[in-house]
C-alpha cells in the first residue's frame, strides 16, 4: 500500500485490486458520517455518469472494507509519467476534442453541484 495523497474526506492509496489483477488508486473514507456517505454517492454518480469517457479516470469498484468497516472506492490507477505526457493536451488537440472536453467539465460540475 503505497500513499498517494489526501482528500477532503480521506487518503488515497496504490494498491493491487484482486478481482481485476491491477493496480489500482483506492480512496478510503475517513469516517462513514452522513457528510462522508453523501460525498461518496456523488463521486459514484459522476464515475457513472462519465463511465469510459477517455478524459476522466474510471471508477473500478466501490465498498466497504469488512474489517475495517470503512467506504472506499477503487478508480483507475494513473502514474504521475502518464499525466506528465500528457500536460499539453490541449495545445495538441484539435477544437473539437477541446470543445467536448468542456462540456464534460461543465456536466460533471452541473452533477457535483446539485
Amino acid at each position: 500500500m503505497y500513499n498517494i495523497s489526501h482528500c477532503a474526506f480521506g487518503i488515497v492509496h496504490k494498491e493491487f485490486h484482486l478481482p481485476t489483477c491491477q493496480i489500482v488508486a483506492i480512496k478510503h473514507y475517513r469516517s462513514n458520517n452522513i457528510e462522508s456517505i453523501n460525498s461518496l454517492k456523488k463521486e459514484i454518480k459522476i464515475y457513472n455518469e462519465f463511465k469510459n469517457n477517455k478524459y476522466i479516470i474510471n471508477m473500478i469498484e466501490y465498498g466497504v472494507i469488512k474489517n475495517e468497516n470503512k467506504l472506499c472506492i477503487a478508480m483507475e490507477y494513473m502514474n504521475m509519467s502518464s499525466l506528465n505526457k500528457n500536460k499539453y493536451l490541449f495545445i495538441n488537440n484539435t477544437i473539437n476534442k477541446i470543445k467536448y472536453t468542456c462540456f464534460c467539465i461543465l456536466k460533471l460540475l452541473k452533477i457535483w453541484m446539485i
